[in-house]
């Protein structure tokens, strides 16, 4: 493709990613093919995750940049769609990087709207984060994102050059950074 943004890896250990510019989700196969998952009209896939129960989360944002959410796929077949809270507030403005977490919250580093948006398996919003961040840095430019095995979220923040980690109720728990080895725009 021309423009793979992010990627995962599925349960057979193939990569798959998005290419935003051709609108597409694809699975680099071991022998070098790549294969097309999915081709997206009037929308732009931007962050892509394979879930606990094996179908693909893409996240993704209208061509007009007006609309955002993200999709569940088993094949060509969407199983969930998450895209607004319980008030029909937009929950996404540019979801960038995801990953479900093992306790199957939805976990979403939004670039527009500086956070990180957090739902439960059914849709239903159980917090941001962002401005407990903001309150210790004035920027907080969150980038890719990861779950450990405690559920705890990590956090990359490109602009404050550390890890933020926060439990599974949104709740801070401390930062990774280093004076010694010191992280250097982590994404």
């Amino acid at each position: 493709g021309n423009s793979p943004d992010d990627f995962t890896v599925d349960v057979t250990g193939e990569i798959i990613y998005v290419d935003w510019k051709e609108r597409q989700v694809c699975r680099l196969k071991d022998n070098g093919e790549i294969e097309f998952l999915l081709k997206l009209t009037g929308w732009e896939p931007w962050a892509v995750c394979c879930s606990i129960s094996r179908d693909i989360l893409v996240g993704m944002r209208s061509v007009d940049t007006k609309h955002a959410r993200v999709v569940g796929y088993q094949g060509n077949v969407k199983t969930r769609e998450y895209k607004l809270d319980h008030k029909r507030q937009a929950l996404f403005g540019y979801p960038m990087f995801l990953r479900e977490n093992g306790n199957l919250d939805v976990c979403v580093s939004d670039s527009q709207y500086n956070r990180v948006t957090v739902v439960d398996c059914k849709g239903a919003l159980k917090y941001y984060h962002g401005n407990q961040a903001m309150a210790i840095y004035p920027t907080f430019y969150q980038r890719g994102i990861a779950t450990n095995s405690q559920c705890d979220i990590l956090v990359a923040d490109q602009e404050n050059n550390c890890v933020h980690i926060i439990d599974t109720m949104g709740q801070f728990i401390r930062f990774i950074s280093s004076k010694e080895i010191p992280l250097k725009a982590p994404y």
